[in-house]
């Protein structure tokens, strides 16, 4: 694991993932990838009491967790995608565009 790679799954873990990890891609179709070399992958647990709570369907509970992890994660996809697009400025070599 690069530098780079260890701050971000650090910066993650500690703004709430409970996964982070990284893969390579390059072998995807560029239009697939958006010529991005390699992807990062977030993960965030639901809470164990409300999943335990589930009986008989969903519950306002898991409802109100699930729109809980939905934009934890959204907001950790934008957080990485701008320690990438910070990088990208400081290396000028990079050539391609950070999206999420």
């Amino acid at each position: 694991m690069n530098d780079l790679s260890r701050r971000i799954k650090e910066s993650l873990l500690g703004k709430g993932a409970s996964l982070v990890g990284f893969a390579d891609i390059h072998t995807l179709p560029t239009r697939v990838r958006h010529s991005l070399p390699s992807a990062v992958s977030i993960a965030v647990a639901l809470d164990v009491t409300v999943i335990a709570g589930i009986r008989n369907g969903p519950t306002l509970e898991y409802h109100t967790e699930t729109n809980r992890v939905k934009g934890l994660l959204i907001d950790l996809g934008r957080y990485a995608a701008d320690m990438l697009r910070r990088t990208a400025m400081r290396q000028s070599r990079w050539s391609y565009q950070v999206r999420i």
